[in-house]
């Protein structure tokens, strides 16, 4: 993850503890999903899937307020610009059909009781 300065924190922290990971939403209050935090997520996300260590991954906001109230909207246009249509099937990454997934090709999350 590129190195984040004072006036431009990182916008995705990584902690761990044993064998769960969780990545950090760092832009409290609103934790905006923007195209720094997009960029870091899709490092951070590929690197834990190689790590056998790794068993639980937890995604979660900085603060008190919100998870994230989503895609920092003011980045859009340059995200398109940079990345194309947003109707590209080109953009998709390639999924895995021998990795145990949903319909989208990803793995997800199932709720477990305490």
């Amino acid at each position: 993850m590129p190195a984040a300065t004072h006036s431009d924190p990182a916008p995705l922290l990584v902690e761990r503890d044993g064998a769960v990971a969780t990545l950090l939403i760092n832009d409290a209050p609103r934790n905006r999903m923007g195209l720094a935090f997009m960029d870091a997520l899709e490092i951070e996300v590929e690197r834990l899937a190689h790590d056998t260590g790794v068993r639980a991954l937890v995604v979660r906001g900085a603060g008190e307020e919100h998870f994230s109230v989503g895609m920092d909207l003011k980045q859009l246009p340059q995200g398109v610009a940079t990345m194309g249509s947003l109707e590209s099937d080109d953009q998709h990454p390639k999924r895995d059909p021998n990795r145990a997934s949903g319909a989208d090709g990803l793995s997800h999350a199932t709720p477990c009781a305490r």
